[in-house]
């Protein structure tokens, strides 16, 4: 019995997760989706596929590598990742720069005061 009932809910878990990555019977279709994501400028679609009921892919929009996630009967984007542009990288850098200014001065005050006390 015990064997069984493993048997039936391994089965359902395993027919779950693989039904979980496909079209709904009222999803827009793949071709119309891809047409939508073009209208909204992006000008080449690179992967396009069913992911946690909705539309997920990654394209190119005004030169970038871009991710998005449409809804699954307009074709509308929902949600787009930010690319990770060049202004970005140096604004992260600069805010890196900052703290390692800040450790270093940190550090020798640290040492220069810590030598002075010890010959006190």
């Amino acid at each position: 019995m015990k064997l069984a009932t493993i048997l039936v809910i391994g089965s359902l878990a395993v027919a779950s997760a693989a039904s979980a990555d496909q079209p709904g019977p009222d999803w827009m279709p793949m071709e119309q989706v891809r047409a939508k994501v073009i209208e909204f400028g992006y000008s080449q679609v690179t992967k396009l596929e069913a992911d946690d009921g909705q539309w997920e892919g990654k394209g190119i929009k005004n030169g970038q590598k871009m991710e998005f996630h449409a809804d699954p009967k307009t074709g509308v984007i929902v949600r787009k990742a930010r690319p990770l542009t060049l202004e970005i990288i140096q604004r992260v850098l600069e805010i890196i720069q900052g703290v390692l200014q800040i450790v270093l001065v940190d550090c020798v005050e640290k040492v220069h005061f810590g030598n002075n006390l010890s010959r006190m």
